[in-house]
């Protein structure tokens, strides 16, 4: 497993980054934290949504006065009880540590298990996040601040791990491992700025140098076609070497998707995961992001045209079409591989809703409401499968009981507090309606058309 780029995600969640940053500008950190929370929840090794959800928490938590930040560690104890609980594993241990430090980011335990969880999958830039958001909220923490001082040696971060142990010099000038550590790292630093003291002689520092710089050339973001064909030739030459190295058809596959050869990239990572005897789940998700890329960019092609153009209309509806099979057929795949996962039942559910069958997305969407980062989108959905079904009733009933378990008119309220008003209003409800309504308009007159709706009845 590899840590994830903003571009490597599916556009509606490069779209849900977006929104999160917009939220986090305007302050609304509950949305922002809502968004991201489902998103790295989903996506775990992408690193920057971590740091963003992180952001959001942190800004959060210094608005709040000292009494609300006492209180954080009451709303959290049952979830950081829950988490101390046996041992888990590293992508689960992370799951419940976010929801923890969504809350408290500066708690100590939730930055224990992400740190652990970075070290186990071998990403310590995750490590690294969780040891120094701990310290921004507790800078004279010996044992932490030892801990980041040896990751940062760990990961040549020289400098870093030499300002690192100063700080707890600063502090306590005699702690003894403290100055060994930065004796040592401020010798690596001078090592490495140098070079000469550790080859044998200049050749080999030449050859080191020289592969050094390959290397480079071979990880860095290329531009060029032309030099990322010249790579792509060098792995396949790799892939004819050594056949049972799975790296090298891999990196075939990274670099078709660098050049936005979305056809090749899904062969090779096909035949990657293939050959690995369809074990990677992150390949096959990576194959099926990357085909909903393909039709993505399809449909952004045609979009334009397609206002004044009806043959081009009739394709962008076919695109949108196939969009929909193919999350659904993706959907049930995981389902069926992870009956227990109840994130993927959501996602099934949501499929469904989005390819107009409704009552099969109703069970789907309840298992998903078990899953607590996606429990009140999930409700949402299954209010609206009813009004689609004309179930009025049922439907009103799940998105009060679904609002009432939102303290804050955020983005997530403020969209089922919109679909209760447009189900009561089919319902001939209509001071009801409008109330709800009212209820948004009061926070934000520019959410869909809620002061259209509002102003009407008033007959402006």
């Amino acid at each position: 497993m590899a840590l994830k780029t903003e571009s490597e995600l599916t556009a509606p969640q490069r779209d849900t980054v977006n929104r999160a940053r917009s939220a986090l500008s305007a302050r609304n950190y509950d949305y922002a934290i809502t968004l991201l929370l489902g998103l790295v929840k989903s996506e775990p090794l992408f690193l920057e949504g971590r740091r963003l959800l992180r952001a959001s928490a942190i800004q959060k938590y210094k608005s709040l006065s000292g009494f609300a930040r006492q209180m954080t560690g009451v709303k959290i104890a049952g979830l950081v009880l829950k988490a101390s609980a046996g041992k888990r594993e590293p992508l689960e241990a992370m799951s419940l540590a976010e929801d923890i430090l969504a809350v408290d980011p500066y708690n100590r335990k939730g930055n224990e298990l992400v740190g652990e969880a970075g070290v186990a999958l071998e990403e310590l830039e995750i490590t690294a996040m969780a040891y120094e958001t701990y310290k921004e909220g507790n800078p004279k923490d010996k044992k932490n601040l030892m801990h980041l001082g040896d990751l940062y040696m760990k990961m040549g971060e020289f400098p870093r791990a030499e300002q690192t142990y100063s700080a707890i010099l600063e502090f306590d000038p005699r702690d003894g491992e403290a100055v060994h550590g930065m004796k040592n790292a401020s010798a690596a630093n001078a090592s490495r700025s140098g070079g000469w003291d550790s080859a044998s002689d200049y050749r080999d520092l030449i050859k080191d140098k020289e592969e050094a710089k390959r290397l480079e050339q071979a990880n860095r973001v290329v531009k060029s076609d032309v030099a990322i064909d010249d790579l792509i030739a060098q792995a396949y030459e790799k892939v004819q070497a050594e056949p049972s190295n799975l790296n090298h058809p891999k990196r075939i596959a990274q670099l078709c998707e660098q050049k936005e050869d979305f056809a090749s990239a899904i062969q090779w990572y096909t035949y990657t995961y293939e050959a690995g005897g369809r074990t990677d789940n992150s390949l096959e998700k990576k194959i099926d992001d990357l085909k909903m890329t393909v039709l993505d960019h399809k449909f952004e092609a045609l979009k334009e045209a397609a206002a004044t153009d009806p043959a081009v209309a009739q394709q962008l509806a076919e695109i949108e079409k196939e969009r929909s099979l193919v999350l659904l057929d993706t959907a049930k795949r995981r389902v069926e591989k992870y009956p227990n996962d109840y994130q993927y039942h959501f996602e099934l559910g949501e499929a469904y809703y989005n390819a107009g069958q409704y009552r099969e997305a109703l069970p789907e969407l309840q298992l998903g409401t078990k899953q607590p980062n996606v429990r009140s989108q999930a409700q949402n959905l299954i209010g609206m499968c009813y009004l689609q079904r004309g179930m009025y009733d049922l439907g009103e009933k799940v998105l009060r009981d679904s609002k009432a378990e939102l303290p804050v008119m955020d983005g997530p309220k403020k969209e089922i507090t919109y679909n209760l008003a447009l189900l009561l209003e089919k319902m001939g409800k209509k001071e009801e309606y409008i109330a709800e309504l009212k209820e948004i308009y009061e926070v934000d007159m520019g959410f869909r058309d809620v002061a259209h709706r509002v102003e009407a009845s008033y007959g402006h």
